[in-house]
């Protein structure tokens, strides 16, 4: 007799198994909820509702823990984390529907966080084309049309080469790049804002001859309306807005337009002051509830589902050990329901891990940090090496 380990808590591992056994649809499809562990967190619930909780989930066969105030803390606020499997988190949604002081709307919120965190397609419109992120990742390239790009990859010489920006981009989509991100001001922290007359300048002429000869989508990435505006009306399809629609603009423009539209998580309201609004009690938890906010007024606002990513804005207003701590969080974020865009390339948070390497020495350990990303739940990577990156996701694909 011998033992060994499948991959723990993975229901893919699992299904495998059991179909190599000659297990059969049916058994497989009742044992599957049984073979994951998922840990799942209820915050800002009073103390009884969370006693009353972790009773509900003992008695389903899963475990919860709380904190000891919450034993005799009445109607203080607390939290509560909740363990188990698939199959035990289901029985637990029925139960919670016959319970009061809430729990029954708690049932309604696992049901919807567990869908999304375990949907395995999304379909994302953007313009006339359409993706459909689960099915495998997305890369998008980043090309920079500025002086000042932290990178050092800025395509800008005393002015634009509109040729070359071309055969950049006509360069990343040969290497496999779904999307390119067009950019004509530096969004390093400290920066300075770009006019809109150069902004303009810059971008849209760049835009224009892209869109003319790629058929791939091609993204804005701007915090000012007007050039998301003109960059639409030039061919782009895509808004990337590190403002995260909180201009009341550009929430407009994405509503009359129907462009796709990246809402990414900043600290601080400019790249120019936001690391001095670096301080969390917990990133992962706060970038959630912000992230989460920001879709639901998005939607009411009338902004298309279809056409949204989501990105917890690495390097945006965060310090190296907030990045991290986003990062080994991630799968977490896709219990909003969109699929996750996330941008380490170069990032200064690499260059510190590296002992102050520069920017242009940080792609190996940008490839490192995009794979666990993408293995983490990143449906679409911003990279500045888009043919490594390509790579580097086929062989994690093949091992999937």
């Amino acid at each position: 007799m011998r033992l060994r380990f499948l991959n723990s808590g993975d229901p893919a591992a699992a299904g495998n198994e059991m179909s190599r056994m000659g297990v059969d649809a049916y058994g497989i499809g009742i044992m599957l909820p049984k073979a994951s562990c998922i840990l799942l967190k209820a915050d800002d619930l009073s103390c009884i509702c969370a006693n009353i909780l972790k009773q509900e989930m003992l008695s389903c066969g899963g475990d919860a823990a709380v904190p000891r105030h919450a034993i005799s803390g009445g109607r203080r606020k607390t939290e509560c984390l909740l363990i188990g499997s698939l199959a035990q988190f289901n029985r637990l949604r029925e139960k919670l529907k016959l319970q009061p002081l809430g729990l029954s709307s708690l049932s309604d919120g696992i049901t919807a966080a567990l869908e999304n965190y375990f949907r395995n397609e999304y379909r994302l419109k953007l313009g006339k084309y359409t993706l459909y992120p689960g099915r495998r990742k997305y890369v998008m390239g980043i090309l920079n049309l500025t002086p000042d790009s932290f990178s050092g990859d800025g395509i800008y010489s005393g002015g634009i080469d509109y040729m070359a920006a071309a055969e950049r981009a006509e360069q990343m989509a040969a290497e496999g790049a779904d999307i390119i991100d067009v950019g004509g001001e530096s969004m390093r922290p400290g920066s300075r804002a770009v006019s809109l007359r150069e902004e303009l300048r810059r971008t849209i002429p760049a835009v224009k001859r892209i869109c003319g000869r790629l058929k791939i989508p091609v993204s804005i990435d701007t915090r000012k309306p007007e050039v998301a505006a003109r960059a639409l009306e030039s061919g782009a399809v895509l808004i990337n807005d590190i403002g995260g629609l909180r201009d009341a603009k550009m929430m407009r423009l994405a509503v009359s337009s129907g462009a796709g539209v990246v809402i990414m998580h900043m600290k601080g309201r400019s790249p120019a002051v936001m690391q001095r609004s670096a301080s969390y009690g917990n990133a992962a938890k706060e970038v959630f509830a912000c992230l989460s906010l920001a879709l639901e007024k998005a939607l009411e606002n009338g902004v298309r589902r279809d056409g949204i990513l989501i990105d917890p804005g690495i390097g945006f207003g965060k310090l190296p050990e907030h990045n991290i701590e986003l990062l080994k969080e991630l799968r977490g974020l896709r219990a909003i329901g969109r699929p996750l865009l996330v941008g380490v390339s170069r990032k200064t948070f690499l260059g510190k891990i590296l002992k102050g390497a520069a920017p242009r020495e940080r792609d190996n350990a940008g490839l490192a940090a995009a794979v666990m990303a993408a293995e983490r739940g990143a449906d679409v990577l911003r990279v500045h090496n888009v043919k490594a990156v390509k790579e580097a996701l086929k062989v994690m694909e093949a091992i999937r």
